[in-house]
């Protein structure tokens, strides 16, 4: 699941959220940030490289990933859990969640007054057409509902783009970096991993909130 996801990410065909993410480090006042579940560091690396002027910290209790993300020398990584990081108390002006589990009182733990927390998840029709050819009825994506007195929703990005896949390792890497490679009948993956081409939804959904206290 990692290599996969190094090299499809590698690959640019998630860009556009990329851009997107990078855009919202413009709008807020930010010299400090921790990425929760950075894996192998690819949105970590790149914004770092955006913004030189902001330390980056990567947490993951990934080895494997870690070993991959740390290639990138402006950027500290940790192998830690996400609910226990080595941050301290109130130290950091943002924390950026990506597709990765986390625990809300951790966040709010590391995170200064009026520090921004963005979170991103995917949208229900996110790899609709992906699914299609893994399951005999396919589950939308869950709503992403976050719900605390002490963070306050500030604003919210819904992108939706499709992309083409016409690369037949492109394809098996997309499918084996999501956990539908692990939960689909096999006949139906190895039915897919013989697709030349794909053309599928990519749906993302970019939530920022304000630590108030």
């Amino acid at each position: 699941m990692i290599y996969a996801r190094h090299r499809f990410l590698n690959e640019g065909h998630y860009s556009f959220l990329l851009n997107q993410i990078s855009d919202l480090f413009k709008e807020y006042p930010i010299t400090s940030c921790v990425d929760l579940g950075c894996g192998e560091g690819y949105y970590t690396n790149q914004l770092a490289n955006t913004y030189n002027q902001i330390q980056f910290i990567g947490i993951d209790l990934s080895k494997t990933a870690l070993k991959l993300a740390s290639k990138h020398s402006n950027v500290k990584y940790f192998c830690a859990s996400i609910a226990d990081t080595p941050i301290d108390d109130h130290s950091v002006d943002c924390v950026l969640c990506i597709f990765a589990p986390f625990k809300v009182e951790e966040v709010i733990r590391i995170l200064k007054p009026n520090g921004i927390f963005i979170v991103v998840n995917p949208l229900p029709y996110h790899l609709y057409e992906l699914k299609e050819h893994l399951y005999d009825s396919v589950k939308l994506n869950p709503p992403f509902d976050l719900l605390n007195n002490q963070l306050t929703h500030i604003n919210t990005i819904e992108l939706n783009q499709k992309i083409l896949l016409n690369n037949p390792n492109s394809l098996k890497d997309l499918l084996d970096m999501t956990p539908y490679r692990y939960k689909a009948k096999e006949t139906n993956i190895q039915s897919f991993y013989k697709l030349n081409q794909l053309h599928t939804q990519c749906s993302f959904r970019c939530d920022v909130y304000k630590y108030t206290q």
